[in-house]
């Protein structure tokens, strides 16, 4: 999945389904729901505030991303080991 951005560039924290927050704005369906934003900066400051969430969420990704990488690894070995050379 490709990370929101900002006009900013600011990557966006997804809050609920069909809300996402930066420092500078809003994205999603709900912005237009009165409150909607308010709710969704109160949810994130319970939550530990902003820069924690997206480190959360940017943590998240290195380790799936290690865990792809490890996974084609140990493919490729397998791959090695079962070709018959000579």
């Amino acid at each position: 999945m490709r990370a929101i951005t900002c006009a900013r560039g600011h990557r966006m924290v997804p809050v609920v389904e069909g809300l996402y927050l930066c420092e500078c704005s809003s994205y999603g369906r709900l912005t237009d729901l009165k409150g909607a934003v308010d709710e969704g900066r109160a949810m994130l400051e319970r939550g530990g505030g902003l820069e924690h969430i997206r480190q959360q969420m940017l943590d998240a990704e290195e380790d799936a991303r290690k865990k792809r990488k490890l996974g084609r690894g140990d493919r490729r070995e397998a791959e090695l080991k079962g070709m018959k050379h000579g």
